[in-house]
């Protein structure tokens, strides 16, 4: 039986920022990428953890990521795993800006008054004459 070392995990865990959870859809390429679109799942202020919706970049690869508020970042994939990744980045990501261009794109879109219910989707259930049915005894 193993044993992990509590004091080498506690200090791996103390020196990684925290990550936020997201789930926002962005684009990234390269020169062997034309643009892919990807899902970032985590981000933190020095890095992103996405998965990638096409071709996956590779680990070692340079690679620039558009961001929903028109924000371009650069970084070094660090490691890949089918595919999903993770990314170094260049330098520090304004999370606070990010995080106003999504409320923002969330506002425009309820904002839309244009929808309509289809009737394809409409449920329709047939009428029933209660006169004639049986009640029960419970």
């Amino acid at each position: 039986m193993s044993y992990l070392n509590n004091k080498i995990v506690a200090a791996d865990a103390s020196t990684r920022q925290l990550r936020q959870r997201r789930l926002v859809r962005a684009q990234m390429f390269n020169d062997r990428i034309p643009g892919v679109c990807i899902i970032i799942r985590n981000i933190s202020d020095h890095g992103i953890g996405a998965v990638s919706r096409g071709l996956p970049p590779l680990k070692g690869e340079k690679i620039s990521i558009l961001l929903p508020h028109h924000e371009e970042v650069t970084g070094l994939v660090r490691w890949v795993y089918g595919e999903s990744f993770g990314v170094e980045l260049d330098r520090d990501l304004n999370l606070h800006a990010l995080a106003d261009a999504l409320q923002n794109q969330i506002k425009m879109d309820g904002a839309s008054t244009d929808w309509e219910v289809s009737r394809l989707h409409q449920v329709v259930t047939q009428s029933v004459d209660l006169t004639t049915s049986r009640r029960s005894v419970c």
